[in-house]
C-alpha cells in the first residue's frame, strides 16, 4: 500500500461511490476484488495502530507516551466542498505530519486538509498506524487512517492554486458542525470566540439571501465570505 501509487489509488476508490446513483451493493461488488487485503489493512490499522493525544488534566504530550499527536496532512488534486468539518475516515486515508509532503500530492487545482486528534472528546481512540518504517519512502511520514471509528477534526483547509488558507472560517465552521451532529466535547477542548458567532451569522444571513447572491448588494458580497466557503456552508 506504502510504495505501489497506483494499485493503492485503485484499491482506495473501491470503498466510496463512483457516482452519486451507484448502490451499496456496486460498491461492495468492487471492494470485494480487494477483500482480504481490505480486512488485513483494517487490522493492522485497528490492533498495531497508536491512539491519539489529548493533553489530560495539562500533562503534556512526549515520545514516550507512545501516543500520536497532530496535525495530519492529505494533499487531494480537486478543489472540493466539505460536507462535513468533524468525519470519520472510513477507507485507508494516507496522512503525512510534514505539510511539505501533502504539498507535493496536490496538484496545481487541488487542496490540502489538515487534520487533528485534538478536537473531538473520543479522538484519542482514534489509531494512526505509522508507515515510515515499513515504507520505502520513510521521509514522507505516513500514518494512515482507516475504519472510521471514531471522528477526526478537520482543523483548516490549504488551496494551493490561491495560496489560501481557511482557518478562519473552517474553525466556526467545525464547531457548528459539532453542535448539529451531537459531538460530545470536553471544556479544553475548544474555545468559542465572539468572531464565531460573526462568522456563522455572516454565512447564514448569507445563505438566506442567496436568491439575489448575484447583485451588486447581496449579503455574500458584501460580508466577502470566499466562494469556496459559500460552497462549503450550503
Amino acid at each position: 500500500y506504502c510504495n505501489h501509487t497506483d494499485i493503492a489509488s485503485s484499491f482506495s476508490t473501491t470503498f466510496r461511490k463512483q457516482h452519486a446513483y451507484e448502490s451499496l451493493f456496486s460498491v461492495k461488488a468492487r471492494n470485494a476484488e480487494y477483500a482480504n487485503w481490505s480486512r488485513v489493512l483494517r487490522e493492522t490499522v485497528q490492533y498495531y495502530g497508536q491512539l491519539g493525544w489529548y493533553e489530560p488534566n495539562g500533562v503534556e504530550w512526549n515520545e514516550s507516551n507512545r501516543r500520536v499527536k497532530g496535525p495530519f496532512y492529505t494533499g487531494m488534486n480537486a478543489l472540493m466542498p466539505m460536507p462535513q468539518l468533524n468525519i470519520r475516515l472510513c477507507g485507508p486515508t494516507s496522512t503525512s505530519t510534514l505539510l511539505t509532503v501533502a504539498w507535493r500530492f496536490a496538484n496545481e487545482n487541488g487542496f490540502v486538509l489538515q487534520l487533528n486528534n485534538n478536537g473531538y472528546f473520543h479522538s484519542q481512540a482514534l489509531r494512526a498506524f505509522n508507515c515510515a518504517w515499513i515504507s520505502n519512502y520513510k521521509e514522507e511520514a505516513e500514518y494512515l487512517f482507516m475504519g472510521g471509528d471514531h471522528r477526526i477534526r478537520v482543523e483548516t483547509i490549504r488551496h494551493i492554486k490561491g495560496c489560501l488558507n481557511y482557518s478562519l472560517w473552517i474553525e466556526p465552521l467545525y464547531y457548528f458542525d459539532c453542535m448539529l451532529n451531537g459531538t460530545s466535547m470536553k471544556r479544553q477542548q475548544f474555545v468559542i470566540k465572539k468572531t464565531h458567532f460573526k462568522q456563522l451569522q455572516n454565512l447564514i444571513e448569507g445563505q438566506i439571501g442567496a436568491a439575489a447572491a448575484t447583485a451588486p448588494s447581496s449579503p455574500l458580497k458584501k460580508r466577502k465570505i470566499p466562494s469556496y466557503i459559500q460552497s462549503t456552508f450550503a
